[in-house]
């Protein structure tokens, strides 16, 4: 068993042991056993998979960064949130918001643009 500490900056999100801890750095997805050699790494955003005695874990992390010493396990992101927290309509909400946000962006360039060549004459 390795121990696990999960964080954010407001809060100990997850600390307990584990058989094994799984994520995706920016380079890649790995696996993390106990006795592994020392690692340091850039998480990506993605999920951390956490498999204990009792069964297995999961938290959405927003980038952030891994610490290994072989014994113990440090994960650091800005936001960390467990996967059964997750709301797939919030996600949906904030799509919408930005795409309309983006469709304002893009008139508002278009009507400066006009205004442009009103003001040049053209």
């Amino acid at each position: 068993m390795i121990e696990v500490k999960i964080l954010s900056p407001s809060t100990v999100c997850w600390n307990g042991k584990a058989k094994l801890l799984s994520c995706r750095t920016v380079e890649g997805s790995m696996g993390i056993l106990p006795k592994r050699a020392p690692i340091v790494a850039q998480l990506a955003i993605d999920y951390v998979r956490v498999v204990t005695e009792d069964g297995e874990k999961s938290f959405a992390t927003y980038g952030g960064y891994m610490h290994c010493d072989g014994q113990k396990i440090t994960i650091v992101a800005s936001i960390v949130v467990p996967a059964e927290e997750l709301d797939p309509h919030v996600f949906k909400d904030a799509q919408e918001r930005a795409k309309r946000l983006l469709e304002f962006q893009d008139r508002l360039y278009k009507n400066t643009k006009v205004e442009a060549n009103i003001k040049a004459g053209r």
